[in-house]
């Protein structure tokens, strides 16, 4: 209703939320917050929000300083991607693939028309 000139934008930033090396150790309970995310950009034109997942070590000193930089070069870049996670310095974006189905292979149904079966627990 305020006719915003520019569009807001909300980064979540969090930790265990993505799978990315097979080494973090994952809170899937923090999966809310994608689902805000993907929601509040298409509803609300004005808003754009965006998730970054980092990774907590216990040895911040190098890597935390390193983390600190990459992260404030992502909020001022304004950075396109909504979905993205640092990893032992590198940056990972999520990017979807189209992928080509094979025909299935033609199989007998399991289940017969007006068949009678018998489940045992």
């Amino acid at each position: 209703k305020r006719n915003l000139a520019e569009k807001i934008e909300i980064v979540a930033i969090s930790n265990q939320l993505h799978e990315v090396t097979g080494e973090e150790t994952l809170a899937p309970e923090k999966a809310t917050t994608l689902g805000f995310i993907r929601a509040v950009s298409q509803e609300i034109p004005y808003l754009r929000c965006r998730s970054i997942d980092i990774a907590i070590s216990q040895q911040l000193s190098q890597q935390g300083n390193q983390l600190i930089e990459e992260l404030l070069n992502d909020l001022q870049c304004n950075a396109p991607d909504s979905i993205t996670a640092y990893r032992h310095g590198h940056r990972w974006v999520q990017t979807f693939e189209p992928l080509k189905l094979e025909n299935p292979v033609a199989e007998s149904p399991r289940l017969k028309i007006e068949g009678v079966y018998i489940w045992k627990r």
